[in-house]
């Protein structure tokens, strides 16, 4: 994320050089990107002397290279991000619409070491995100779950992730995922997802995302549902002679018969069982057994691009 230094004074003393190294060794591997006004005032300040000589070249370069991105800003190099960042003062700032954290010097150096903590109902329902991360060539995502800058919080159920919420630090970094869970017959989104994103549009909010669809099993790609219903064998619903095969070679054949918008909000583990779309989401973290052009026929091009960029920003 970007950290934004609010006054050129707080590198005027070494009170808190212990916390701003902190920062700066996270911005140093590209965990995040500090940005600080008066560039030459920084290189002359107390706290960059006190830098061992031998890093200073690198550090130097880490300012001058971090100072201004031109792919999304236009300002002066040191000036206030107009994405979302996080702001650094003598004292603690206000957040804003884009400043998500308002922190001191004291307190930027551990909240610079958190990793992002993605709420999910379950672990495994990370791989759909994964899935995307790789179909949309988002290798920043890949890269930061592998450096464990995003950690994946499997709560159990959307009811636990509520629970989360609602004991969240004001400094602590979040991203939420959930599933939309509408009621069966009204298709009304379920309750739990609806107080979920109530409470992370409370003051200190929390980036999140409701899913579009029932759940996280109506992104699994048709492909890697049929194999899953015929085994990877040429058979046919007449020809198989197993009950429990005969069975879900019928629910299949309902299924493909479905709007894509039914589809959407079918209850697939009560269609198939919940063992069977357990196998099929495993299936979806083994890009073997699906092509991009299979994820984007029941993914879309839109929702988890947009997610995805939601988690890059909060990185």
């Amino acid at each position: 994320m970007k950290i934004f230094f609010e006054d050129p004074e707080i590198f005027e003393s070494l009170d808190a050089r212990r916390e701003l190294m902190r920062v700066f060794v996270r911005a140093g591997v590209g965990q995040h990107t500090v940005i600080v006004p008066e560039h030459d005032r920084f290189l002359e300040s107390v706290f960059f002397l006190s830098v061992a000589e031998m890093d200073r070249p690198e550090w130097e370069e880490l300012i001058r290279r971090t100072g201004y991105d031109e792919t999304d800003r236009t300002e002066e190099p040191g000036a206030r991000p107009i994405s979302f960042h996080a702001s650094v003062g003598r004292v603690r700032g206000a957040r804003s619409a884009t400043c998500k954290f308002a922190l001191t010097a004291a307190e930027v150096g551990e909240w610079s070491e958190q990793p992002l903590k993605v709420l999910m109902e379950n672990e495994r329902d990370w791989v759909l995100l994964e899935a995307a991360a790789r179909v949309f060539g988002r290798a920043s995502i890949e890269d930061a779950y592998l450096r464990k800058w995003i950690v994946v919080d499997g709560r159990g159920g959307g009811g636990e992730v509520l629970n989360s919420l609602r004991r969240r630090a004001p400094h602590e970094r979040l991203f939420a995922f959930v599933d939309q869970d509408p009621h069966p017959r009204t298709r009304e989104r379920g309750k739990t997802s609806r107080l979920i994103e109530s409470e992370c549009l409370r003051p200190p909010c929390v980036p999140h995302h409701v899913t579009w669809k029932h759940e996280i099993e109506n992104y699994v790609p048709q492909s890697v549902l049929s194999s899953r219903v015929f085994s990877g064998k040429k058979a046919s619903f007449r020809r198989s002679k197993s009950p429990a095969k005969r069975s879900a070679h019928a629910r299949y054949a309902e299924w493909c018969k479905l709007t894509e918008i039914e589809k959407d909000l079918d209850d697939l583990k009560a269609r198939f069982g919940e063992p069977f779309m357990e196998k099929a989401l495993k299936d979806l973290g083994d890009s073997t057994k699906w092509t991009p052009a299979d994820f984007l026929d029941r993914v879309g091009k839109h929702e988890l691009p947009a997610v995805l960029s939601l988690i890059e920003a909060f990185l």
